[in-house]
């Protein structure tokens, strides 16, 4: 290998170094991977599932479950809401995305909306030619919540998790406790009658 040779590979190890030490200087990243540490109490402070205001409605949130998922800038974390099994809503969270290449990607999360987990988790989608890093990562992040939203739909209830607290079924169940304890103690016709009024007021309707 000649010197000429020689001083153009040297000339572009030094311009491709040198594009690396600006990229990591601006952006605290390089390919994606951020170089400077995250903070635990940053990472504490998002929770994955959490249960929503309306009942039956758990959110998803991806930021450390897909963490490890990089686009064209880094992680793009979603939340993904769940209501009676079946997907109502998909945000895409605050991302280092090149706006106009992820608002192509973000088409996709539509894809998702009105399936159950397990539908949505079967369906085949493909990235947006133009965007396809970002494209990855959103149906990377998918399918990271789906695979979590599947297991948790499986996972046994406790039989207290179907206990109705209301005060008709409190009420109910103080009348059925009365009728099998109280006659052992006490013997009287008045009680009785009292007592079949309650059973039919109370357990008959």
């Amino acid at each position: 290998m000649n010197k000429a040779k020689i001083k153009q590979l040297l000339s572009l190890l030094i311009v491709f170094l040198m594009i690396i030490a600006v990229s990591i200087r601006r952006d605290g990243k390089w390919l994606g991977h951020s170089i400077r540490p995250v903070e635990k109490t940053e990472v504490d402070s998002v929770s994955t599932v959490r249960q929503g205001t309306d009942a039956g409605t758990i959110i998803i949130n991806t930021t450390h479950l897909g963490k490890d998922i990089i686009g064209y800038g880094g992680p793009v974390p979603l939340e993904i809401t769940i209501k009676d099994g079946v997907i109502a809503d998909i945000k895409a969270l605050e991302n280092s995305e090149s706006p106009e290449f992820f608002s192509e990607a973000s088409t996709l999360l539509s894809k998702w909306k009105g399936k159950t987990p397990a539908a949505a988790a079967a369906l085949k989608v493909d990235a947006v030619t133009g965007a396809t890093f970002s494209s990855k990562a959103i149906i990377g992040n998918m399918q990271r919540a789906l695979a979590l939203a599947q297991s948790k739909a499986a996972q046994p209830q406790h039989w207290y998790s179907k206990f109705d607290p209301s005060a008709k079924t409190l009420i109910g169940i103080l009348v059925a406790l009365m009728a099998a304890l109280i006659p052992l103690f006490y013997h009287n016709r008045t009680y009785r009658t009292v007592q079949q009024v309650l059973n039919v007021a109370v357990l008959g309707f």
